[in-house]
């Protein structure tokens, strides 16, 4: 291979300055280009929004509250990076997901200079390179979400743990490294709770047991320092919020939201038990097939190496049964086993000397713990299990770098799969985005050919040129994907998941004390655009009637008597025909291209009827 004539990847005077400018290039493109374009989305999206922007303009910065009513759904981390991008770009789309954004490049900007300590500055590049562009990171960037946060303390606290652990830095000091992994568990129960520090945990326990290293932490000191750090670092806001709040947080926050979300559906979000595993192949699309292939390289090296030690010439099987014959009791043959579990220890911690075996062992953790621990939640959602994407990316980027190793070709399949596999999606936009989101033909089928012409591009240079150009090129044609969809998509799928049009007509029609209601169905993005309209009950919900009755009766019970009413346009047109009320059509916003005009959105006013009395 012609590596002299590569870019970026000369092996004498590397410009790693250059690696880290694209690395700022592609988070600016990805994370940052129109981060307005699309409003508040989704249920989640405009109630943190709203959170965060009562946070901002009330002062309270430790209860949070949605429309006035304290609400303690999440910690409050993520309302304060959303109130700081208020305060310094006022309080709108961009201000309350410049936060996230940033956390978001931090996070890649860790990956690359981990790599690069761990291996090589090239490595780095390619694993922070894989996840800005893997198709489930950039979602959650772009938006305001408390899982991305979570993400990057856990990302921030194991990570730290294996530079500790492994003591690369020995000779320059490798102690702060535990001190930022206590304090980085902080940060993530502030950032979503017990989970924060539950499940980094959960992934550091079986790595320590197969590696042996759990003695490292018989020391007084590191426990008691790195407790003191974790508990001062979350008692910046548990503190005060359960001295203010009382037995009413702990029910709501831990009690509700942890314990019942797990353990129960009462949130509605069910799934499959493997429904986690599918996200997380195909949340990392459009790297799966090298994410699949970095974990079967990894098992079998894993698999070799073992087979290679002494498990398979030390005599243990004649050992224990020598043990056994000895003692023929039930204490013997419990010693026995007791005995092979010590030994089987001892060939697996041998066989995981290799730093570069470590750090595969704990991505591999890292990506397995959380999928099998989520899965038998009884509420699932896909944000869940984003805290994985760090380590899908390492392993990403090994597999990546492979085409730079000396010691074989790598196997062109993933790279030609991959390229196959963001052309079939860029034909099946072509189709989808006309028919779910009502995109006209020719900005679907533009959107569409974007994806192609990458994929052609990547594949014409790993024919024509090698797969390292490929490979540095992937990330670059994946950016120029996600800035196409900022102009053609964005636009149309605000319109498709937000109610903003709809909210702000509310706002600008409404009298004076008229307030909103919903009819049937209810949508969240009312939340931030027009919060204080709609009326809510004692935990803040959407009030939403299922009855002329019941809109009668709160006519009777304001001061306007008027309501305004907003719902899909299959349950207002009946009410329309309403005997008992008067009601007029105020705005109509088209929702779903698939199912309109059934399912389009229009806000009503109603009053009711008077009587005309007979001569």
């Amino acid at each position: 291979m012609q590596t002299d004539r590569l870019p970026l990847i000369g092996k004498r005077d590397n410009p790693e300055h250059l690696y880290l400018i694209a690395l700022l290039f592609l988070c600016a493109a990805v994370f940052f280009y129109k981060l307005d374009r699309l409003p508040f989305i989704g249920p989640d999206e405009p109630r943190y929004a709203e959170v965060a922007r009562e946070m901002y303009t009330t002062g309270d910065w430790i209860t949070p509250r949605l429309g006035g009513i304290r609400w303690f759904e999440k910690p409050a981390l993520t309302y304060w990076l959303l109130a700081t991008g208020y305060a310094v770009f006022g309080e709108n789309e961009f201000g309350a997901r410049f936060g996230v954004a940033v956390v978001s490049t931090f996070a890649a900007l860790l990956l690359y200079f981990f790599g690069r300590r761990a291996r090589s500055a090239r490595f780095g590049y390619l694993s922070a390179a894989a996840l800005v562009t893997c198709g489930m990171w950039p979602g959650f960037a772009r938006g305001v979400t408390c899982d991305l946060p979570l993400t990057v303390a856990i990302e921030i606290a194991l990570l730290s743990f294996f530079l500790w652990e492994s003591k690369e830095s020995e000779a320059g000091g490798a102690g702060w490294f535990w001190y930022v992994f206590c304090f980085a568990l902080g940060l993530a129960t502030l950032a979503k709770g017990l989970v924060g520090v539950v499940l980094p945990m959960m992934i550091i326990a079986p790595y320590l047991i197969l590696t042996g290293a759990w003695r490292s932490l018989l020391k007084p000191r590191l426990i008691i320092f790195g407790a003191l750090i974790f508990l001062g670092t979350a008692a910046v806001w548990y503190a005060p919020v359960i001295a203010r709040n009382g037995r009413e947080f702990i029910d709501e926050f831990f009690v509700g939201h942890h314990f019942r979300r797990y353990l129960s559906n009462k949130y509605r979000h069910p799934q499959p038990f493997y429904f986690f595993s599918l996200v997380a192949v195909a949340g990392s699309f459009p790297w799966s097939f090298y994410l699949l292939s970095s974990v079967g390289h990894t098992l079998v090296r894993l698999g070799r190496r073992l087979s290679r030690s002494k498990i398979g010439r030390s005599g243990v099987g004649e050992d224990l049964r020598v043990e056994a014959r000895s003692s023929g009791s039930t204490e013997g043959r419990g010693s026995a086993r007791r005995s092979a579990l010590t030994i089987i220890l001892g060939l697996l911690r041998e066989t995981l000397v290799c730093p570069a075996d470590r750090l595969n062992l704990l991505l591999l953790l890292w990506i397995a713990v959380p999928i099998v621990f989520f899965s038998f939640s009884g509420s699932k959602l896909p944000g869940y299990i984003l805290p994985v994407f760090p380590a899908i990316a390492l392993m990403v980027g090994g597999e990546l770098e492979r085409w730079w190793s000396d010691e074989s070709r790598p196997p062109m399949a993933p790279q030609f799969l991959t390229a196959l596999l963001t052309a079939a999606a860029g034909i099946s936009a072509g189709v989808l985005l006309q028919r779910e989101l009502g995109m006209s033909a020719r900005d679907a089928w533009l959107m569409g050919s974007i994806a192609v012409l990458a994929s052609a591009v990547h594949v014409g240079l790993l024919f024509f040129k090698n797969g390292r150009v490929a490979a540095l090129y992937m990330p670059i044609g994946l950016a120029v994907i996600v800035i196409a969809s900022a102009h053609l998509v964005f636009p149309v799928l605000g319109n498709r998941e937000s109610l903003k049009k709809l909210s702000l007509a509310a706002l600008e029609a409404a009298r004076p004390y008229e307030r909103l209601v919903f009819l049937i169905n209810n949508d969240q993005s009312i939340n931030f655009y027009a919060t204080g309209l709609p009326l809510r009950d004692d935990r803040s919900e959407l009030v939403a009637v299922k009855s002329t009755e019941e809109i009668a009766t709160l006519i009777e019970a304001g001061r306007s008597q008027s309501l305004l009413i907003m719902s899909p346009k299959r349950w207002g047109d009946g009410l329309m025909k309403s005997a008992n009320l008067r009601v007029e059509k105020i705005g109509e916003q088209e929702f779903n291209a698939g199912c309109s005009p059934g399912c389009d959105w229009v806000l009503l006013r109603a009053q009711k009827s008077v009587a005309v009395a007979q001569p």
